[in-house]
């Protein structure tokens, strides 16, 4: 083939290949919501624990679409230690008529440091996981007042402390 019949032969093989992948986009970026699950899940809760303690976490699971709630989904969570060994089942329950449901359950006392909190839903709609780091520790705090804010030398300091665990 000469140069002139290959020349344009290749620049229109390219329009084709980009108005294709133009159209390919379009499509896909159209399609996108469809695709998606409607099923969304929110945790709330502190992220910091007390071995030994009763934990407690709220879990809301809507329709992400009109935010409705949804009714009698399942919801299970898990502590798994963040360096990866086996997932501790600490809840399994549905949520209300609110979508929405509290998640009480006892920290254990012999649980490593740095945890992760799974939290696994199911519903009609679809089905979700969240995975949010915890920290397992104790916490101390020790507070120490005085009856007066200056003592003159030889007098006697009155002392007050207030310990938290």
């Amino acid at each position: 083939m000469s140069r002139k019949i290959l020349l344009p032969l290749l620049i229109g093989a390219i329009v084709i290949i980009v108005v294709a992948g133009l159209i390919g986009t379009s499509v896909y970026i159209n399609d996108l919501p469809n695709r998606i699950s409607q099923h969304e899940t929110i945790v709330l809760g502190q992220n910091r624990l007390v071995p030994g303690s009763q934990a407690g976490l709220r879990v809301v699971v809507r329709d992400s679409k009109d935010t409705t709630p949804l009714e009698n989904a399942a919801i299970t969570a898990y502590l798994q230690p963040a360096d990866g060994g086996k997932a501790i089942e600490v809840f399994s329950g549905t949520t209300d008529e609110y979508g929405s449901t509290d998640i009480n359950f006892q920290v254990p006392e012999d649980a490593a440091a740095i945890q992760t909190l799974i939290v696994k839903t199911e519903s009609s709609l679809g089905s979700d996981e969240i995975q949010r780091p915890i920290t397992i520790t104790r916490d101390y705090r020790i507070l120490l007042t005085t009856d007066k804010p200056i003592y003159q030398p030889g007098q006697i300091i009155h002392m007050l402390s207030l310990i938290h665990i």
